[in-house]
């Protein structure tokens, strides 16, 4: 009876160490991740890619720590060489390329987030379009182009009993 219950706390506590595997860390040793940055970098990404602030709080989180990157704080920068630096972000299933010039600009940036929540209006018009379905997934892609309109889409998966639907949305 001791081993059983003993098996049981273990099994118990192995079950929540693999919950907090998509817990996202940022080292202290990287200044360009702490949280001490002061004023953001690149406010034309922020304010090109999250109009009105549609987007989940885990998106916005991930977009803010991309816009306060700063590409000279890192050892790769070389102030003597005119070049662009790829970075690439992740947090959980989340991620982000983005690619900054010579002064630390974004020049571009392609984001993948999964599991994400849907803006109201976009929800909205999906449960009145497809009534009796369930959202299933939600994937979101950005597309960020400096001086131009971000592009993002949409894939939502839809689910009514064993029926899968597949809906594309670019908002």
């Amino acid at each position: 009876m001791k081993i059983f219950v003993l098996s049981l706390i273990f099994s118990g506590l192995t079950t929540l160490m693999f919950a907090q595997n998509n817990i996202a860390v940022l080292t202290p040793t990287n200044k360009s991740l702490s949280k001490k940055t002061k004023s953001i970098n690149n406010v034309d990404y922020l304010n090109a890619v999250s109009a009105d602030n549609v987007h989940a709080l885990k998106v916005q989180k991930l977009q803010k720590v991309v816009a306060n990157y700063d590409v000279k704080i890192d050892k790769v920068y070389n102030p003597k060489i005119n070049t662009t630096y790829t970075v690439e972000f992740k947090e959980g299933k989340n991620h982000i390329t983005a690619i900054y010039n010579q002064e630390g600009y974004l020049i571009s940036c392609q984001e993948n987030y999964n599991a994400v929540r849907l803006p109201t209006d976009i929800s909205i018009k999906l449960a009145k379009d497809y009534p009796g379905w369930e959202f299933y997934n939600v994937k979101c892609n950005i597309n960020y182009q400096q001086n131009e309109a971000s592009k993002i889409a949409y894939q939502v998966v839809l689910k009514n009993g064993n029926k899968l639907k597949t809906v594309n949305i670019k908002a």
